[in-house]
């Protein structure tokens, strides 16, 4: 399934509000929303970082579409060998990989 680099980036953004969503500090929380809003506003700053990655990955085409197909793949290897990384306060494990990528798509999943 391929969709664009916007939605991808509008549902990357999404999941993450989820993960800031939980943060107990309250200044914290307010300040992981402010950077959310701001990606929000200005995508351009996050995908300048990632894009050649995911283009020499295989996960974003040359018509700037994202294959979530790629993008599972890489995410399910990823964790099959590192098990869990955490960045900025956050803990991501393979159980998130489905919820990040039915963000992307726009559609809804159960959390176990």
């Amino acid at each position: 399934m391929h969709i664009s680099l916007e939605k991808a980036v509008d549902g990357f953004i999404g999941f993450m509000a989820d993960q800031v969503a939980m943060i107990p500090k309250m200044g914290d929380r307010f300040l992981g929303f402010a950077a959310l809003g701001a990606l929000k506003s200005n995508p351009a700053a996050l995908v300048s970082k990632v894009k050649p990655w995911m283009e020499m990955s295989g996960i974003l085409d040359a018509d700037g579409m994202v294959n979530l197909d790629s993008a599972k793949a890489a995410l399910d290897m990823a964790f099959a060998n590192v098990p869990k990384v955490s960045y900025f306060g956050f803990s991501f494990t393979s159980e998130d990989v489905p919820v990040l990528l039915a963000k992307m798509q726009g559609t809804q999943t159960e959390v176990a």
